[in-house]
């Protein structure tokens, strides 16, 4: 009899573990949605650091929509945004934030699109 109540503290301690384990892991992969604001910011960053480099300013239209792709295709991946598609017409990238909000990525210049002003 005494053995049994000395597993209970054992099996406790180890139901209590799994369930610390769980929460964490529960919490670290939300935290992406729990904050909004953050996913922007990341979002943002690294759109700036894809279409603000010498690679991507030199690349083709054919190329930079690969590259892009890929990098919201990673996004995707890391639960940052969702329901990505792409319009040819427009050669713009829509995708959608955890909370709903919707965001773009342009792959050719403002400028050169027929009938947009130029930006300067």
């Amino acid at each position: 009899m005494r053995k049994k109540f000395a597993l209970i503290p054992a099996v406790i301690l180890a139901l209590s573990a799994l369930a610390i384990g769980i929460g964490a892991a529960s919490h670290t992969k939300n935290a992406k949605t729990d904050d909004p604001v953050s996913a922007y910011a990341l979002v943002n960053e690294k759109i700036d650091e894809l279409t603000s480099s010498e690679k991507y300013i030199r690349s083709a239209l054919a190329e930079r929509r690969d590259m892009a792709a890929d990098l919201l295709s990673s996004l995707s991946e890391q639960g940052y945004i969702s329901n990505i598609s792409y319009d040819e017409l427009g050669n713009v990238f829509s995708f959608e934030y955890p909370d709903g909000s919707l965001g773009g990525l342009k792959t050719d210049d403002f400028a050169s699109s027929p009938g947009a002003l130029p930006m300067n």
